[in-house]
């Protein structure tokens, strides 16, 4: 399980902060091998009288006029070219040498004593003394006066100019299938199979996940996650390892 930073860790930071020959937080962080957040916090949140970096961030966000964390972080990717705060955390996942945005924090998860990111949450919010992921879920929404995630959920959709939380999924999904991993996989799957005189059924089985999440794949709707992924080109009997190296091999091929 995760660990709080110890004495001499607390320390360190500290130390370094105070007099280590002009090191940045980035690189305190790294050298003594924590998160920029948790430097953050222990130093310059602890000047300006807040506990963490999330709150102070929390305050900048009320003091320039946002709602939430969320609509200050979606201000500042757009400032910087993004059409959204998961779209600049997905190219800073790549500047990082990672595949994926889910590929990053799974190794962010496992870097902390955690299988997934889906583990480091749940643990994150039993800390904070809920049941379940899901119970402070509904926690938050409440506090944004909802009376619960699926009604914020749908209050986030019509912002985004859609009837419902349904309809926004399904703008999303043909977003997806527009994109040539998707269906590129897509194509793969199904003349593989073909060539294997195999089905869906048969690929669900061997992956050990539903038909409907194989469907979805051969429909171009989703993608597998990094470990499924793996999995997938196994049974398929293709030498990928990436989505992109499915796109490089297709391109060569033009």
């Amino acid at each position: 399980m995760s660990k709080k930073l110890s004495k001499e860790t607390k320390e360190e930071i500290t130390r370094l902060y105070d007099d280590g020959d002009g090191l940045n937080l980035y690189e305190i962080a790294s050298q003594v091998g924590v998160s920029y957040s948790s430097a953050y916090g222990l130093t310059r949140a602890k000047e300006r009288g807040f506990a963490s970096l999330t709150e102070y961030e929390k305050h900048l966000a009320k003091k320039r006029g946002f709602e939430s964390l969320t609509e200050y972080h979606t201000h500042l990717a757009k400032k910087r070219g993004f059409e959204s705060q998961t779209e600049y955390e997905k190219h800073l996942a790549k500047e990082r040498g990672f595949e994926s945005l889910t590929e990053y924090n799974t190794h962010l998860a496992k870097k902390r004593g955690f299988e997934s990111q889906t583990e480091y949450n749940t643990h994150l919010a039993k800390k904070r003394g809920f049941e379940s992921l899901t119970e402070y879920h509904t926690h938050l929404a409440k506090k944004r006066g909802f009376e619960s995630q699926t009604e914020y959920r749908t209050h986030l959709a019509k912002k985004r100019g859609f009837e419902s939380q349904t309809e926004y999924e399904k703008h999303l999904a043909k977003e997806r299938q527009r994109r040539p991993e998707n269906q590129e996989l897509s194509k793969l799957i199904k003349t593989k199979l073909k060539e294997g005189g195999k089905n869906q059924s048969w690929l669900a089985k061997e992956m050990g996940i539903t038909s409907q999440a194989v469907s979805l794949y051969v429909r171009g709707k989703n993608v597998p996650t990094e470990d499924l992924l793996g999995r997938l080109y196994s049974l398929l009997d293709v030498p990928y390892k990436t989505l992109d190296d499915l796109l490089e091999d297709i391109d060569g091929d033009k």
